[in-house]
């Protein structure tokens, strides 16, 4: 009768833990809609906090000690599918793509705030409507401090900068020049040839100076200083302006400016053309100039916008 016993409870532990031991296998392949496996897909059983990777050709294996689970498949560039099963199983997952819109990427300048360690002065638009009348932009920059600038010739046109002493004419390249974050500087030597830009001004909406070696990167750092020019965006209102300037040595100059305003609410253009002629005072200091500063805006929502600019000059 003991024998009976022991070997009736044998046979109920060996069947207990035979029921406790049972597993069962979830396996398969994540495909796409166009039925190309998946590399790198996750599985993952949400009752046993486990999971497993596809392989190169989207395969899958785990064993489980549930018959009913439920998996979440997820990929990146695919929708996430979570579904509830019976096994075993062999399943095909099929994905579908689904597509993300990435944040606009705005390159604007490499500009300092007030958190920035360096020394630096900015002129809003109304600075520089106040100080360029008929001026040059080295001579507009002289109302920031520490920065000296004078017309040269008396044609508009040459004109020569200081910033803290370092000066950039005799041929020395000590003043980093930059449009819109663009370096203007000569390619080859970085001087600064300020009677190609002339006209840079009127389409100008901020300009911001650093004084010293500063934390630009996009042109080479010189010990003078950095100037960088940002063009104005276009006008939400439509409308123009026709500027005439007079002055001794023949100099005339015309400034024409015009906006669309806000079409359909979307769309906005504004265009500023400079025509410039003198004799100069001096011999050999006459100037002929034509320069543009063109700009598109499209406004996609209430938050975003995109800006098209155009600046030229000859």
């Amino acid at each position: 009768m003991k024998k009976f016993n022991i070997s009736l409870l044998m046979f109920i532990g060996l069947f207990t833990s035979m029921a406790f031991a049972q597993s069962y296998q979830f396996s398969g392949k994540v495909t796409d809609e166009d039925n190309e496996p998946i590399f790198g897909a996750t599985i993952y059983i949400e009752q046993l906090n486990v999971g497993d990777y596809t392989s190169t050709e989207g395969l899958f294996s785990i064993d489980v000690p549930l018959e009913t689970i439920t998996y979440r498949v997820s990929a990146v560039g695919y929708e996430t599918l979570s579904e509830t099963i019976n096994l075993p199983l062999d399943k095909t997952i099929v994905l579908k793509s689904v597509y993300t819109e990435l944040p606009q990427l705005e390159v604007s300048a490499q500009r300092a705030d007030i958190s920035t360690p360096a020394a630096y002065s900015s002129l809003s638009k109304t600075d520089i409507e106040t100080e360029g009348a008929g001026r040059s932009l080295p001579e507009i920059l002289s109302a920031t401090p520490s920065v000296y600038g004078e017309n040269q010739g008396g044609s508009g046109l040459n004109a020569r900068l200081n910033i803290r002493g370092w000066s950039d004419d005799n041929g020395s390249s000590n003043i980093s020049l930059m449009v819109n974050g663009v370096p203007a500087t000569d390619l080859e030597n970085g001087k600064n040839y300020w009677s190609n830009w002339a006209g840079l001004v009127d389409g100008a909406g901020s300009i911001q100076i650093q004084r010293g070696l500063s934390n630009v990167n996009l042109a080479s750092p010189e010990p003078g200083g950095a100037i960088n020019i940002l063009s104005e965006p276009a006008k939400s209102q439509a409308g123009g302006t026709v500027t005439f300037m007079g002055g001794s040595g023949q100099y005339e100059n015309v400034i024409v400016n015009l906006n669309s305003g806000l079409i359909n609410d979307k769309f906005a253009f504004s265009f500023t053309g400079n025509r410039l002629t003198s004799d100069g005072i001096a011999n050999g200091t006459w100037a002929d100039s034509w320069s543009y500063n063109a700009a598109a805006t499209y406004i996609l929502n209430e938050k975003n916008s995109f800006g098209l600019y155009a600046v030229g000059a000859s």
